[in-house]
C-alpha cells in the first residue's frame, strides 16, 4: 500500500493532475461509424444526455425489465431519477446489442439489494448518472466500474476527511474539479468491486492514473463527458484506447 507521506511527495511535484484522458472526444452518433458488430471492443463507453422521457416512452421503457425491477422503478418518487435509470438501462441495451446480444438481454437484469447489478450473460457493466449526464461502461475482460458527476457544485476536498486521505486533500486543495477527480475514481473502484461507499476511504489513488483497493491494483482512466462532468472508469487491465459512443435519445429509441 502507499502510505500518504509518499503519496505526499508525488503529489508535490507540479501539482499536476493525475489522469490523462485515453480518447479525444468523440463527435456524436450520428456523425461518425457505429461500432464494429464484427470486431466487439474489449470495454466501451457510452453517454447520453440527461433527458425527461415522453410517459409512452417511459412505459414501453419499463416494460423491457424484469417484473421486479419495473416494481422497483415504480416505487421510486423522483421522476428524474428514474428516467436517469432508464436510460442508463437503455444505454446498456445499446451496447449490448452493438456487440450482438439480443434484443431481450435486459429480460435477465438483475439488481440485488447488496452488490452491483449482473446479467446473465458473459458481460460486466456498470451505469452512473448525475445532472445532465448518464454513462454505461461495458467490459469483455472482467469488473468495470464507472462513475461521472456533475461540477456545477462547488465541493471542496477538505469537508471529505472521511473519505479523501491526507495527501489526497493536499492534492485537491480548494479545486472542485481535482475534488470530482479523485471522488469518480474512487467510486468507479467500489462500483467495479461491488463494494458500498463506506469502503471508498479504502481506495487508494495514484498519481499515474490507478488506483489500490483490497490488495489489487486498478487503472483508472478518465472519460472524456465535457467542461460540466468528471468521469472515470476502473478496470483491471490497462487500455490504450476507449471507444466512446455518444448516441442521442433517438438512437436508444431504435431499440424498442
Amino acid at each position: 500500500m502507499i502510505s500518504a507521506e509518499t503519496e505526499a511527495r508525488h503529489f508535490n511535484r507540479k501539482r499536476q493532475t493525475y489522469c490523462r484522458i485515453i480518447d479525444r472526444p468523440s463527435p456524436p452518433a450520428h456523425n461518425r461509424p457505429r461500432l464494429n458488430h464484427s470486431a466487439r471492443p474489449t470495454v466501451s463507453v457510452l453517454s447520453t444526455d440527461d433527458v425527461t422521457l415522453p410517459p409512452a416512452l417511459e412505459r414501453r421503457w419499463l416494460a423491457a425489465l424484469s417484473p421486479a425491477r419495473q416494481t422497483q422503478l415504480l416505487g421510486w418518487p423522483d421522476a428524474r431519477a428514474r428516467h436517469r435509470s432508464l436510460l442508463g438501462s437503455r444505454l446498456l441495451l445499446y451496447g449490448l446489442r452493438a456487440w450482438g446480444f439480443a434484443p431481450q438481454s435486459l429480460q435477465s437484469l438483475h439488481h440485488p439489494p447488496q452488490g452491483k447489478p449482473t446479467l446473465d450473460l458473459p458481460v460486466d457493466f456498470s451505469l452512473s448518472h448525475c445532472e445532465g449526464r448518464v454513462l454505461c461502461a461495458l467490459s469483455a475482460i472482467g469488473a468495470i466500474g464507472v462513475d461521472v458527476e456533475s461540477t456545477t457544485e462547488s465541493m471542496r476536498a477538505v469537508d471529505f476527511r472521511r473519505y479523501l486521505s491526507e495527501a489526497e486533500r493536499y492534492w485537491a486543495g480548494d479545486d472542485p474539479q481535482r475534488f470530482y477527480s479523485l471522488w469518480t475514481r474512487k467510486e468507479a473502484v467500489v462500483k467495479a468491486t461491488g463494494s458500498g461507499l463506506a469502503r471508498l476511504h479504502e481506495v487508494q489513488t495514484t498519481e499515474d492514473c490507478r488506483a489500490r483497493f483490497d490488495k489489487r491494483l486498478w487503472h483508472t482512466p478518465a472519460v472524456s463527458v465535457g467542461s460540466q462532468h468528471v468521469a472515470h472508469l476502473a478496470v483491471l487491465h490497462p487500455l490504450t484506447t476507449l471507444p466512446l459512443e455518444q448516441p442521442r435519445l433517438e438512437d436508444l429509441r431504435q431499440n424498442d
